[in-house]
C-alpha cells in the first residue's frame, strides 16, 4: 500500500437497491481486498506514455470482469480520475456535478457505467515519484482494478504532491447486483495545491450511462469529503 503523507479511505459500495432503481454509495462497508497496489502484480498493464488530459481506450475483450453496474467490455480511462464503459470516450478535465439519471455529467461521453473516483483537473508528472496509471483484469479474484498512482493537481508539477487512489470492480452477484469500491491511499496534494486536498475540487460518484435501470449517485462535489482513518 502506498501511504505518502496523511491518508484517507472511502469505500464506495455502489448497490442497485431492489425495486427502487437507485444506486447508493456508502462509506461504511469494509474493504474486500484493501488497497491493492497492482504496479507490482504480474499481468497488470501500465498506461504509457502519460500526458495531461489523456484518455486511453482499453479494447473490448481486455476487461472480462464486470457486474450489472459496470459490465465487462471496452473502457476509456482518463488521467483526470474517470472511467467510462465505452471505447474512445470524451472526458474533459473540467468536472461537473452528477445529474439525475439517465443524464450523464457534462463533459463525459456516455458509456456502460461511468465511474468517478476522483474527477478533477489532474496532472501526470515525471516525479519523483513519477505518475503511474495501471489496470488489471484479475479473473482469479473476480475483480478488475484501475489505479492512479502519484498524480498531481493541475498546474503543479512539484515532487511529492501526488495523490493515489483506485477502483475495484467485483464480479457480480456481490452486493445484490454488483459492488464497486473506490479506495484512497492518499488524497492530500499539499503545497500550492492544498486548497484541493481531500476532494475539495473533485466530483466523486457514479452515473449509469447506458446501463439501464441503475441510477446515478453523487457522493460529493467540490467538497473535502475524503478525510478519514488511515488506509
Amino acid at each position: 500500500m502506498v501511504s505518502i503523507r496523511s491518508s484517507a479511505i472511502l469505500l464506495a459500495c455502489l448497490v442497485v437497491t431492489v425495486g427502487s432503481g437507485q444506486v447508493t454509495i456508502t462509506s461504511s462497508q469494509p474493504p474486500i481486498l484493501g488497497f491493492y497496489d497492482i504496479s507490482t502484480v504480474p499481468g497488470a498493464v501500465q498506461i504509457t506514455p502519460l500526458s495531461d488530459d489523456l484518455v486511453t481506450t482499453i479494447p473490448a475483450g481486455t476487461i472480462t470482469v464486470g457486474n450489472s453496474l459496470f459490465p465487462a467490455g471496452a473502457k476509456s480511462v482518463s488521467n483526470n480520475g474517470v472511467i467510462s464503459g465505452i471505447a474512445s470516450a470524451g472526458i474533459t478535465f473540467s468536472n461537473s456535478a452528477i445529474p439525475t439519471a439517465p443524464a450523464v455529467p457534462s463533459g463525459i461521453t456516455s458509456g456502460a457505467g461511468i465511474l468517478m473516483p476522483f474527477w478533477d483537473d489532474l496532472l501526470p508528472t515525471s516525479g519523483p515519484p513519477p505518475t503511474q496509471i495501471w489496470y488489471l483484469n484479475d479473473t482469479l479474484n473476480g475483480v478488475a482494478v484501475f489505479m492512479w498512482k502519484d498524480e498531481n493537481h493541475y498546474a503543479s508539477s512539484a515532487a511529492g504532491e501526488g495523490i493515489t487512489f483506485e477502483v475495484q470492480v467485483f464480479q457480480g452477484p456481490n452486493c445484490s447486483l454488483g459492488v464497486i469500491q473506490y479506495l484512497y491511499s492518499d488524497t492530500m496534494f499539499g503545497g500550492t495545491m492544498a486548497a484541493n486536498d481531500f476532494g475539495a475540487s473533485a466530483t466523486i460518484g457514479y452515473a449509469q450511462g447506458t446501463v439501464s435501470s441503475a441510477g446515478n449517485a453523487q457522493f460529493s462535489y467540490l467538497t473535502p469529503s475524503l478525510v478519514g482513518s488511515p488506509a
